[in-house]
């Protein structure tokens, strides 16, 4: 959807213009994927939610030894995959934003591997340039 926004262009000028930007929120990780045409793309990702009392049982349970949480929530971009601790402090807040030169249809997936996580809240804005 293409909608006109005042922005400063590289001349520091003040502009109006349509920018395509489109914006997804997620409330779990199973669904919580963003697809990408061909082109060039600034992507912003903002990842918030709370661990319950179970993420501490399951680490006081566990009989494995780490010097981390085995936990964590990763966003994989095409190949590339980051991948974010879920540690003891919470709220957990992540933000990132890339400029992304897609050649080929691409996935977004945003995804964790502890699934007791509450409030879930995943916002992404994909503007294409």
């Amino acid at each position: 959807k293409m909608r006109n926004f005042l922005y400063y262009n590289e001349d520091n000028t003040l502009r109006c213009n349509a920018r395509d930007i489109k914006t997804q929120s997620f409330t779990s990780f199973d669904n919580s994927t963003i697809d990408l045409q061909p082109g060039k793309y600034i992507v912003s990702i903002d990842i918030s939610a709370t661990v319950t009392d179970s993420f501490y049982d399951a680490i006081d349970k566990s009989t494995e030894e780490f010097t981390d949480s085995p936990f964590y929530i990763s966003i994989k971009i095409d190949n590339s995959i980051q991948s974010f601790t879920i540690g003891q402090y919470t709220p957990i807040c992540i933000h990132i934003t890339r400029y992304l030169d897609v050649q080929s249809p691409t996935t977004i997936t945003v995804s964790s591997n502890y699934s007791d996580l509450q409030n879930i809240d995943i916002h992404v804005i994909s503007e294409q340039l």
